[in-house]
Order: C-alpha cells, then structure tokens, then sequence
C-alpha cells in the first residue's frame, strides 16, 4: 500500500527540521516525505519525536541533518560548541566550510566511494576548523537516507572531536621519534632483549663492537655472541633485585665480560640493564647498553702493576721507609724501619710521627 505524503504541518513540527529555513524545509519536504518513503505519521508513536528530539539535543558529542548539497539544517549544541558557531551560522554553511583544506580532497573521495557503492554509512577522521582559526580533529560518522532510486535525501551525522586523543598520539609518536633517534645514534652499544634473551633491536654501536651486521645480530641469543655467560649473570643480579624491588627501576643489572668479535679478537665489555615492566608489573623485555672498557682495563692493570712493583720496592728496601698521611699519621712502615726503630710494624703505624 502506498504511503501518504505527510502535510505541511507535520514538517513544521518536526523536531529536526522546523528550526531550518523555509527553503531548506520545502527541499526535504520535496525529498523525504515523497510517496513510499518511510512510515506513515500513524506509525511513529505519539512520544518518538519527543524522545528523539531530547537525543538530539543532549547528546555529547556533535549531531546535525545535512542536506546532499552540504548544507546542515539543523545541529545539537554540542556540534555548535566543537565548531563555535550558533546554530544560525552553521545554517548558512556547508560542511566543505568548515573543512581543514587539506582534508577536503579525501572527503570528496570517501563520499564518492560510498555513492558508487549505494553505501548508507560512512566514517571519515578528519579536521574542521574551529572560528579561531584551530583544526579540530573529529571522527564523523554519517547515515545516509537514500530513497527507492539510491539517491541521497539527507544524512545524520555524528561528530566525535578525538582532538584529545589524537594529540596524544602525536605526543606519544613524537617520543617513540626521540627514543628512536636517541637509540640509533647512541655512542654506547644499545639493545633491546626480549625474555628469551635473544636480541630483539641494537644499533649501530653495538653492531661496531661485535663487528656484525644488524641484520645478523636480530634474533641471536646474546649468549651465542661470545658474551661469556652475560645473559646468565644478568639473570642472576635481576632475581637478586627481584626479593627487595618495588619499581621497575630496582631491576637493574651491571656485569663485566669479555666479548669475542666476529673477527676473533677480544675486547671487555660492561653490560648495564635492567627489566622493564609493565603496567600490572610484568616483565616486557630488558634494555641494555653496552660500554668497551678494554682501554679501561688496561689502564687499571697497569695501575695494578704498579702498584705490586712498588709494594715490593718498599718492602724490601734497605732501609727505613714510612708513608704519611696529609695530617702527620703513619700509613706504612717497612721491615728495615721496624729493624731500625727497636718497634714492630703494627707499633709504628700507631706510634706518634
């Protein structure tokens, strides 16, 4: 049975479109009222329009009817509050206003798409423009009404700004640049090690002080790079951090070991790391640096060295020797000063200079 043309006077009531202007009004009374389009007022129970015009208006996030041609014909005031524009002045733009320029190209194409498809949804994100002149973006939703012949009569929108959101994903994006960077081109060797204490990344450094590729290094246990057992000792100092840790921080590990390169030689190296956790304290991976301290290890053997030989000197010396402190106290003596003085060694160190 065909469906009756809705007179004039329901249009004028309806909650969506009797604060649109009157040509506006005619040109959906033209479209969406035509015969055989949708119920009857008969069929709409005497409360629905109530109901959806209090949805409309409460509703938080961003809602307006929007004529094919762009225009909106009406919108909730949270839609008013995203764009900062009254109801008035978004009567007399279209959405293209509104738009970012640089998002209208991807709208015109997204709207293509869903006409050649005879699509009644879509979903864009996107920026509108706000009267001061900042982009905000928004997630929008559109339902569009389409009549027997698949032509559009007018679409709901829904407009959610995820401006919050997304600025923290550009904040988030911009750290993961600046940790990336800093990792990259770091001085010291530096990896991630996943739980099973295989490589999972390392940079540059690291790959010149094993002599690798990083294309080699990915994947391998640290174990297998000639780390000497590393992995294993840091196990070790990470359980031990384990019993008293309360913060992710705690869980750091310091080991020393020496590394065999792919070219055979061997150089010394400290391995700094510690477990990071997740939000609910469980392990992720560890991260790690790498520092060569061959030349250190040189140096301090040297020193070592030096130190036996002049132990030796002094102990063995002819005759009496002592060492002072700044402030007059003996540190040392030597057997010939014990010889010398009639007092044992233990009796000079006490002894008043």
């Amino acid at each position: 049975m065909e469906q009756p043309i809705r007179p004039p006077s329901q249009l004028r009531s309806d909650p969506i479109l009797a604060a649109a202007p009157t040509a506006s009004r005619q040109a959906v009374d033209d479209r969406v009222y035509a015969p055989g389009f949708g119920p009857s007022a008969d069929d709409v129970p005497g409360d629905a329009q109530a109901l959806f015009a209090m949805a409309f208006e409460d509703a938080p996030i961003g809602i307006a009817v929007v004529l094919p041609d762009g225009r909106y014909i009406h919108a909730n005031p949270a839609l008013c509050e995203l764009f900062g524009r009254s109801r008035e002045e978004l009567r007399s733009l279209t959405w293209r206003d509104l738009t970012h320029p640089d998002d209208l190209a991807a709208d015109h194409a997204a709207i293509r798409a869903a006409t050649a498809a005879a699509s009644r949804r879509i979903t864009i994100d996107k920026r509108f423009v706000h009267r001061d002149g900042t982009p905000r973006f928004v997630r929008l939703n559109a339902s569009i009404l389409r009549d027997e012949h698949g032509a559009e009569r007018y679409s709901i929108v829904q407009v959610e700004d995820v401006s919050g959101a997304r600025r923290s994903e550009q904040a988030l994006s911009a750290a993961e640049e600046r940790f990336r960077a800093t990792f990259d081109h770091a001085p010291l060797g530096m990896a991630m090690i996943d739980l099973a204490g295989r490589l999972a990344d390392v940079n540059e450094a690291l790959c010149a002080m094993t002599g690798h590729t990083r294309a080699a290094l990915l994947g391998t246990p640290v174990d297998e790079l000639g780390f000497a057992g590393a992995l294993s000792s840091l196990h070790a100092a990470e359980a031990a951090a384990k019993g008293a840790a309360t913060a992710a921080s705690d869980l750091a590990a310091l080991v020393e070991t020496p590394l065999a390169r792919s070219d055979g030689s061997v150089i010394w190296v400290a391995i700094s790391s510690y477990l990071v956790l997740d939000g609910e304290g469980r392990p992720l991976h560890r991260f790690a640096q790498f520092r060569d301290i061959s030349e250190q290890r040189q140096t301090e053997e040297v020193l070592r060295e030096s130190e036996r030989r002049f132990a030796r000197m002094f102990e063995n010396a002819p005759i009496g020797m002592s060492l002072l402190a700044m402030d007059r106290t003996r540190l040392a003596a030597n057997a010939a000063l014990a010889e010398l003085t009639g007092y044992t060694v233990d009796e000079l160190l006490v002894a008043p200079y």
